[in-house]
């Protein structure tokens, strides 16, 4: 996806080095936005990944939630409570 990001923004570089550089350009600032969005919404990662933990049975294994289930968690539930009220994902309540 970064490749297709960069034949947008930029024209056709003129080295690899142009190239590895118009690469660098868009994914720092990229990179950094989404380490931003994991620390801000650290709760719900970390209440994710719990909650599919302990349901995983095994490696290869099929694996589901309903929505309810996921609801219910106590980070998605304060999350919907409070984040999301304020946001465009207000209609999916």
């Amino acid at each position: 996806m970064l490749r297709v990001l960069r034949g947008i923004k930029y024209p056709t570089p003129n080295s690899f080095d142009e190239h590895k550089q118009q690469l660098r350009a868009l994914q720092d600032p990229l990179w950094n936005m989404s380490g931003e969005i994991i620390e801000q919404d650290h709760k719900i990662v970390l209440g994710m990944g719990g909650a599919i933990a302990s349901k995983v049975r095994a490696l290869g294994a099929p694996f589901g939630m309903k929505e309810q289930e996921i609801r219910k968690l106590p980070a998605i539930k304060e999350w919907l409570e409070t984040v999301a009220r304020d946001q465009l994902w207000e209609r999916f309540r």
